[in-house]
């Protein structure tokens, strides 16, 4: 198992405060142990371990296992590690086994046992099968098991997961970005002083100025992407503003001059 499920009510029991901190910390790796080689929390034959094997294996000392305590007992040759939770290492067994008969890329078993089913069935029961499929769902098989989730938890098998296991976020539109959000979106992307800071202000104020139904000109924009909005701006506006026989363009601060543009905190 690559995870280690506790009930918390382990850890407020008589025998876990009862015990030292050398004796959690043992007991915690007997746990890691068991947890990893799947043992059903029982080290079978570890009596006649010698102490360098205990610290490879279980990163704990002979001479901490033979302390007598209340969270591990020996029975006979075998090591039984007090509260291991067997029916979560039964549950993933179970998992792994019905992830390797249903997972992706597996045959499915459905197909030999149809094949000898159809061979002895009469025509006419063959032929009340195949109108079965059509209509709604095109033939689907509704009774067709679901691939079984992983024993982390809500994570189902083809589901999208980031480095962490963690389920992968979509980033936010920039429809729905705040004026917070959008500011710390230009600062970033200001990251070589393209634009002067109140140059930034006028960008932010005038792609937030909203139109009469209450949007925004950056919700109403088909695509953006804000670098290189902000070098059209440079080059198209902020770069001929003074410059003799040139109009200025109508950026106006508007929300955005109540913003200090400075870098957003994290």
């Amino acid at each position: 198992m690559r995870y280690l499920n506790l009930d918390i009510t382990v850890l407020t029991s008589a025998e876990f405060l009862g015990a030292g901190p050398v004796e959690r910390a043992t007991w915690l790796c007997l746990m890691r142990f068991c947890a990893q080689q799947e043992t059903g929390g029982k080290i079978a034959g570890s009596r006649t371990w010698k102490d360098r094997k205990w610290q490879q294996l279980a990163a704990v000392t002979a001479e901490e296992v033979e302390t007598a305590s209340d969270l591990w007992s020996w029975d006979g040759d075998d090591l039984v590690v007090s509260f291991y939770p067997v029916e979560n290492e039964q549950s993933v067994r179970s998992r792994r086994e019905a992830g390797k008969k249903y997972g992706k890329g597996h045959p499915k078993t459905g197909k030999s046992e149809a094949g000898d089913s159809s061979a002895n069935s009469s025509p006419d029961s063959s032929a009340k099968d195949k109108g079965k499929g059509k209509g709604k769902g095109k033939g689907k098989d509704k009774n067709k098991e679901e691939p079984p989730k992983s024993p982390a938890g809500g994570l189902a098998v083809g589901d999208d997961v980031d480095a962490d296991g963690l389920k992968a976020k979509k980033p936010r539109s920039y429809r729905q970005w705040t004026l917070e959000e959008f500011t710390a979106e230009v600062y970033f992307a200001n990251h070589d002083d393209m634009l002067t800071n109140a140059e930034c202000l006028d960008f932010v104020g005038y792609w937030r100025e909203s139109s009469p139904t209450g949007r925004t000109r950056l919700q109403m924009q088909k695509t953006w992407d804000t670098r290189r909005r902000m070098h059209t701006a440079k080059k198209v506006v902020f770069d001929r503003q003074g410059v003799e026989g040139k109009a200025k363009a109508p950026w106006a601060r508007s929300t955005a001059q109540e913003l200090q543009f400075k870098k957003p905190k994290e």
